[in-house]
């Protein structure tokens, strides 16, 4: 009989238990450090930062602080009472269109490198599929860089499938394309007017699908121009510079300059696929003449577009995410 109980008691303590905000902040800040140190760039380190912040606030006399990015609720995995595993659930309300979109967004899927290969992960993400499986016709998503074909098995093999590849570029001196040399002198950029519009909105439909409108928080009627666009940016706090790249009279794309409070501000591209080489060699090192800023440009295009020019302009590849839903 004592044979069995001396086993016993070397093995383990194992525990999938729902993420306690009161007790577990820094200790999943330090396991999402530890595990994505390579991808982590200074948006993601400064998200670190505050969760520690709030963890260092919840237990010590600081006044008050109303931190709304960071909403964290998920699961985490102990052994013997410390977390190796993490998976971050995230909700997302849809701005204006539709009015009432929500979509719960899995995150942050993250297992100490001592503990992989145990199915740590799986089950995780199956914890958390079985729970929002109970909120009717509410849209579950990740992402997954395009590099982690282990991570991406995994979440195919739980149901996930895959809708868009999307990559992520930055330029870390924008003001540097300035003096580029104009090599389609025939193209002018213009300030953005009403009568582009309509041909805008068919360019940023096709670049920036509606299933993602909840993650980006940008949408037809805040680029639209007028009142109702107006109206969207004071709402929503979000501040838009629109210009539109002409091929002698022809339009051949629009570009919007969007700033922000993070590390980077953002540019969305519009463009004429025919015209996308002489459109964003004009527009991209106008847009960093005009607005003069120098921190850097980020822009989130399809995968494999306008690779080329963008390169050539000096942006740089950050990742490419594969973004999945549950079906």
């Amino acid at each position: 009989m004592g044979a069995p109980a001396a086993v016993f008691s070397v093995l383990p303590n194992r525990h999938l238990r729902p993420f306690d905000r009161k007790r577990d902040l820094n200790a999943v800040a330090d396991l999402i450090e530890l595990c994505f140190a390579d991808t982590l760039d200074e948006d993601g380190r400064n998200y670190i930062k505050r969760m520690r912040f709030l963890s260092l606030q919840q237990n010590s006399n600081l006044p008050a602080w109303n931190e709304e990015s960071i909403k964290l609720g998920g699961y985490v995995w102990e052994v013997d009472g410390q977390i190796v595993g993490n998976l971050t659930v995230q909700p997302y309300t849809g701005i204006f269109y539709p009015f009432d979109l929500k979509v719960m967004m899995i995150a942050n899927v993250a297992v100490h490198p001592q503990y992989r290969r145990q199915g740590i992960a799986r089950q995780l993400t199956q914890r958390a599929l079985n729970d929002l499986r109970r909120l009717e016709n509410v849209p579950i998503w990740l992402h997954v860089r395009a590099d982690n074909r282990s991570a991406y098995n995994l979440y195919a093999s739980l149901g996930f499938v895959e809708h868009f590849r999307r990559t992520l570029w930055v330029h870390e001196s924008p003001l540097a394309m300035v003096d580029s040399e104009n090599p389609y002198p025939a193209v002018t950029v213009k300030e953005r007017t009403k009568k582009d519009w309509q041909q805008q909105k068919e360019w940023f439909l096709q670049t920036y699908p509606h299933e993602m409108w909840w993650y980006y928080a940008i949408t037809p009627r805040l680029l639209q121009p007028g009142f109702v666009g107006l109206m969207c940016s004071l709402l929503s706090s979000i501040n838009l510079f629109q210009w539109s790249v002409f091929l002698g009279e022809q339009l051949i794309g629009v570009a919007a300059w969007q700033p922000t409070a993070h590390t980077a501000d953002y540019c969305w591209l519009m463009v004429e696929q025919d015209h996308e080489e002489q459109a964003l060699s004009i527009v991209l090192p106008y847009l960093a003449y005009r607005v003069g800023s120098r921190k850097p440009f980020m822009v989130d295009y399809p995968v494999q577009r306008g690779a080329q020019v963008l390169q050539r302009l000096g942006f740089h590849q950050h990742q490419t995410l594969v973004w999945m839903s549950y079906c």
